[in-house]
């Protein structure tokens, strides 16, 4: 049996049944279904080494924060660093609907809030992608095909481009069956329409998926050459309703 170690991440403060959820058992957990959220600053890798520390700090607390406002306690989650994103996983109590939801919009106003703050060296965009399924930890951190494609998602390079063109703050994608599945065919909590599609071609994931971004307001992000760093050119297809465009 392994050895569970030790951890920076505080302990679930969760009821009975999703206590110690992510605990290793001759190496691997039972899968549990989940809901998973990734969310990366555009462009770290092109941002002075100084700032890293700080940019990093930054997305920590606007991610923490921005989980507790709509209902999700930040301790009751499993997070893993990774370098200029946050992994979140949420337990299996806790649907991936609050995600869709307000999150965004709160994950929205929490980075204008900063940006409106900050230095223009320390202002920064976001991309975050949500989707939930079955998944397991080891010693290492969590795996599944669902964690795996949440990634493709957000390194998609069709996302990319949209998020660049409109110069928006934040941006967010999930999958086609996770936004048929809990906002078409869900409670009508959230409206269908703020979720537009948009064709995605990764290693892994091929086919069509939603985004959601915030109405069109003036980003406090500038000058516009660092929204692009580190971005390669890409062609989003007219049939996303955005429109076919050239980036680069």
């Amino acid at each position: 049996m392994y050895e569970r170690t030790p951890s920076p991440i505080p302990a679930p403060l969760l009821p009975g049944a999703l206590q110690g959820q992510f605990s290793l058992h001759d190496g691997l957990s039972a899968s549990l279904h989940c809901g998973l959220l990734a969310i990366d600053i555009v462009g770290f890798g092109g941002r002075p080494t100084s700032l890293h520390a700080h940019l990093r700090e930054a997305l920590n607390t606007l991610v923490t924060t921005s989980l507790a406002t709509v209902g999700i306690p930040p301790t009751a989650c499993k997070q893993e660093d990774r370098g200029d994103a946050v992994f979140v996983i949420l337990p299996p109590g806790i649907s991936p609907e609050l995600l869709l939801g307000p999150f965004p919009d709160r994950l929205r106003r929490g980075l204008r809030r900063h940006n409106r703050l900050a230095a223009a060296g320390a202002r920064f965009q976001v991309r975050a992608a949500v989707n939930a399924g079955f998944v397991w930890a080891d010693e290492r951190g969590i795996l599944g095909g669902p964690a795996i494609e949440l990634f493709r998602l957000l390194d998609a390079a069709q996302f990319k481009a949209v998020l660049a063109d409109q110069r928006a703050d934040v941006g967010l994608i999930t999958t086609e069956r996770l936004y048929t599945e809990l906002i078409v065919d869900g409670p009508d909590l959230i409206d269908p329409d703020t979720y537009q599609p948009l064709d995605v071609s990764t290693k892994e994931y091929r086919g069509p998926a939603r985004i959601w971004l915030p109405p069109q307001v003036p980003s406090l992000l500038s000058p516009p050459a660092q929204l692009n760093a580190g971005h390669t050119s890409a062609t989003v297809p007219a049939a996303t309703g955005f429109g076919a465009r050239a980036l680069t």
